[in-house]
């Protein structure tokens, strides 16, 4: 009785050895009967009889997060990976950031906001916002109101904005393009080696200049007034100067050449009589209607006035000739009176005085 109940001991741990033999046999020998758990030299192979690290699957891994979403833990916190639901793939953490340590890529090409505005940030300060209402751009705003709005607040000798042209080769530009759908296309553009800004149509062709303290325009100008006409300089209102330059292409000393016909002053008085004004003149009317210019004006007045200085000049004539008249005239009469009183001493000497 003994001896079998010894033997049946003694077969109970020999069975129960050789299956942990054959158990530990396997984990050296590496597989089960399914391959699907493979070990070998410290590494688990999942799906595969060549783990190439402590954990290696060879398929889908299914976590036990919303949705069999992988959670990925350690001590400081979680990762959880995984599509949530059927529209978008996830990647959620407890942690207040994410960081990348490489430089971030999409096969898309495209990043976006999940439903409000995107934001870039530099260590952690915002930069740049791109509105989620109109696609409006703001740097140093978080209310961009235009397709572009930059605000800062700078000393009188910053700026807003920079465009820079690294190029410093004679003739090298730097500027802005402005253009619309209809064809109205403008630059503002200053050139290496000036001091110049300027306003270009698309093409380049010069509009208007700013150089140094001057300022140059291809057009018409107006100074209150959307509507200069033909005119190069247009002002609604009044102008202060302290000097005008005007140049013309013709000047009123015609009126000394010789061919030149001087009307008579009774002419002159005729025409006067008849319109109102001098010849050659425009009238109140005119002048109310049409303006003048500066230049014919002050060429019409020179030719009245040197037309004036004829008719001074031939009245001098004919003064200076009458006082030579005068003074022959007087000359005459004293030779006359002269000769009387001689003519009277003579006979007054032949006269015998009558005897007492």
């Amino acid at each position: 009785m003994v001896t079998k109940n010894l033997l049946s001991r003694i077969s109970r741990v020999v069975i129960a050895a050789l299956l942990l033999a054959i158990w530990d046999t396997q984990a050296q020998h590496n597989y089960d009967n399914q391959s699907t758990i493979y070990s070998e030299d410290g590494n688990v192979g999942i799906g595969t009889n060549d783990p190439k690290s402590k954990l290696h699957i060879n398929g889908s891994v299914r976590g036990n997060i919303g949705a069999g979403v992988l959670r990925v833990q350690s001590d400081h916190g979680y990762l959880d990976i995984g599509a949530r639901n059927a529209d978008w793939g996830h990647i959620y953490t407890d942690r207040p950031k994410i960081v990348f340590n490489k430089d971030v890529y999409t096969t898309t090409n495209a990043f976006s906001s999940y439903n409000d505005d995107l934001v870039l940030k530099t260590k952690g300060t915002e930069r740049l916002r791109i509105d989620h209402t109109h696609g409006n751009v703001g740097i140093g705003t978080t209310s961009p109101s235009h397709k572009m709005t930059i605000a800062s607040s700078t000393s009188s000798l910053s700026a807003q904005m920079n465009i820079h042209n690294p190029d410093n080769a004679a003739g090298s530009v730097a500027g802005i393009r402005f253009n619309t759908g209809s064809g109205w296309d403008v630059m503002l553009r200053t050139k290496q080696g000036e001091s110049w800004l300027e306003l270009t149509d698309g093409s380049g062709g010069l509009k208007h200049r700013w150089y140094n303290e001057d300022y140059y325009a291809m057009g018409n100008v107006g100074i209150g007034t959307t509507n200069p006409g033909s005119y190069k300089l247009a002002v609604e209102g009044k102008i202060g100067a302290r000097e005008i330059e005007v140049k013309t292409g013709s000047w009123a000393d015609f009126v000394f050449a010789e061919s030149y016909c001087l009307r008579s002053l009774e002419e002159v008085e005729r025409f006067i009589g008849q319109h109102g004004h001098l010849p050659d003149v425009p009238s109140e009317d005119e002048v109310l209607e049409q303006g003048i210019n500066l230049g014919e004006m002050d060429a019409t007045l020179l030719q009245k006035i040197e037309e004036l200085m004829l008719y001074t000049l031939a009245q001098q004539k004919e003064i200076e000739a009458l006082k030579e008249r005068n003074r022959k005239l007087i000359r005459e009469q004293r030779d006359g009176h002269r000769s009387l009183l001689e003519r009277i001493e003579e006979m007054e000497s032949t006269i015998v005085p009558p005897r007492r």
